[in-house]
């Protein structure tokens, strides 16, 4: 222990445990940390993926309201109703 002590810088044993402590509880609150940002990150997410699917409800309610109530397609000029099947 001693050897080490010299070796990495510390005065003494005890300086030497109190770094080591000290750098445990450094790397526990880096992790902890971490642990909340992806938290946070996961509930964005989750709240871009909600919104992304409100805003593709509203998308294909828009497109059914601009488009004629029974009318499909025109075909030859002649507007065809969505009951009419016809071979294009």
């Amino acid at each position: 222990m001693e050897r080490y002590c010299v070796s990495s810088g510390a005065r003494s044993i005890s300086d030497l445990a109190r770094s080591a402590i000290c750098g445990m509880l450094d790397r526990a609150n880096e992790a902890n940390a971490l642990a909340v940002t992806v938290q946070k990150q996961t509930a964005l997410v989750k709240n871009l993926e909600g919104k992304i699917e409100q805003l593709t409800a509203e998308i294909g309610l828009l497109k059914a309201e601009k488009r004629p109530r029974g009318v499909h397609r025109t075909v030859g000029g002649q507007k065809i109703p969505d009951e009419i099947e016809t071979e294009s």
